[in-house]
């Protein structure tokens, strides 16, 4: 299961993310970013401090949010897989955010 929170008040602003990034809930993910990028918002940072896991669709979706300039921020637990996201991110001509 993935809970999907879209702060549109903050700036700027935030989509947080709660448990798995995998399965059928990479489509509706994929779904609420492209809503946010069509409204113009850039930066959009992505939260993914309560993160649980990241599928492999799920992973090349955030490779691919990060390319159009998500800002991916996480807990501790996280930092390996946004560094590595960031990494591909770069390796592909995309943007790099944060510990470039």
């Amino acid at each position: 299961m993935l809970r999907i929170t879209w702060d549109q008040e903050s700036s700027p602003p935030r989509l947080r993310l709660h448990g798995r990034v995998s399965g059928a809930w990479v489509e509706e993910l994929e779904r609420i970013w492209a809503q946010m990028k069509g409204n113009g918002s850039n930066p959009i940072i992505v939260d993914l401090t309560d993160v649980t896991l990241v599928g492999r669709e799920g992973r090349r979706l955030l490779v691919d949010m990060a390319r159009q300039g998500a800002e991916l921020e996480g807990g501790p637990l996280m930092q390996f897989t946004i560094e590595r996201i960031r990494q591909e991110s770069r390796n592909s001509g995309g943007h790099a955010k944060k510990g470039e």
